[in-house]
């Protein structure tokens, strides 16, 4: 997610909360072996200077302080599931999924609250190198929620 979310021009604070739920994504490189900060410097976000800013004090060890939340993490850390766990096929996508597409995002927030699970269920379709897997958080990232 944070890679989405550094590409595809979401805000300072999106960018902030995803590096606090896996603050490991930082170092990750995607499969063109680009990392977060590579990702917003080459776009053309409007917040692109707060993101690199926010980002370069994270890499010098000054990160930001966590933002206060009364929440449950809605996502499990990725790297304790597997696939098979909590997955549906495009065309059995879960209600906050289509809610996040639609971009109805009060009740995507509400429907998080009520079946945090639906958070962590796998969407599977079919891509040009095989099956692709995304979360609703990563459809989320694309569409730059408020």
């Amino acid at each position: 997610p944070l890679h989405l979310a550094c590409r595809n021009g979401a805000s300072r604070n999106v960018v902030k909360m995803l590096y606090e739920v896996y603050p490991d994504a930082l170092e990750k490189k995607d499969r063109k072996s680009r990392t977060p900060l590579d990702l917003v410097e080459k776009s053309s976000n409007v917040n692109k200077d707060g993101i690199v800013l926010l980002l370069k004090r994270i890499a010098q060890n000054d990160p930001p302080k966590p933002t206060q939340s009364k929440r449950q993490p809605l996502v499990k850390d990725s790297s304790s599931l597997t696939f098979g766990q909590n997955e549906v096929g495009y065309e059995h996508r879960t209600t906050l999924f289509r809610q996040i597409m639609g971009k109805e995002w009060d009740k995507a927030i509400s429907r998080c609250d009520k079946f945090s699970e639906e958070a962590s269920t796998w969407i599977v379709t079919r891509g040009f190198n095989g099956n692709l897997r995304f979360l609703p958080l990563h459809k989320a990232c694309v569409l730059q929620p408020p």
